[in-house]
């Protein structure tokens, strides 16, 4: 076999790769801060690629899945594009990749809020109705504004959080009106 003993033994191990997820943001940023060109796709591509081979080892998965999930759904995060990563998973590695794909796609999509790695991108929608920003304005001009909705999730921890505190407050006021105001004192056994 041509290459077969001298391309094993160059290839390094999948632990000294996820080295290079720490590495490769921190070369990138100092590249573009001092005018050159770093590219933005390519270093998407690897930082989702090595971040999902790191969580494969971290959980004992297969470093082949998750590397493809890192790669798509990190560009379906920074730019914004969760359809279109999702068709690259398909294209790239199968459909039998395709479920798992989109669903890491939409969540990506959804957690970076109204960012992207492109500001001229022009907002289209709202991705929570709990976020209220302007729509058709550029990504780079828009300033969200948080404003729970009175049915969701957050809005009921908050209610139940200040219910929490005024019980505990009720109770404590109680407390002090019963017992003079006083602190507690030790019981002697």
């Amino acid at each position: 076999m041509f290459g077969h003993g001298s391309s094993r033994s160059r290839v390094p191990p999948v632990g000294i790769c996820t080295l290079g997820s720490s590495r490769h943001p921190i070369f990138t940023s100092l590249t573009l801060n001092f005018g050159g060109s770093g590219g933005i796709v390519t270093p998407i591509f690897f930082i989702g690629s090595t971040a999902g081979a790191a969580f494969a080892q971290l959980f004992h998965q297969s470093v082949a899945i998750f590397s493809s999930l890192g790669l798509v759904s990190l560009l379906a995060g920074a730019a914004n594009t969760p359809i279109a990563a999702s068709i690259l998973a398909v294209e790239l590695f199968g459909p039998a990749l395709a479920p798992y794909a989109t669903v890491a796609c939409v969540i990506s999509f959804l957690m970076t809020g109204h960012r992207s790695v492109y500001p001229s991108q022009i907002l289209a929608m709202r991705k929570s109705p709990s976020i209220q920003v302007e729509l058709g304005k550029q990504v780079d001009a828009v300033e969200p504004v948080h404003a729970p909705r009175n049915r969701s999730l957050l809005s009921s921890l908050q209610s139940l959080a200040s219910w929490v505190r005024r019980a505990a407050r009720q109770r404590l006021a109680a407390w002090r009106r019963g017992s003079g105001g006083d602190d507690p004192k030790p019981h002697d056994p």
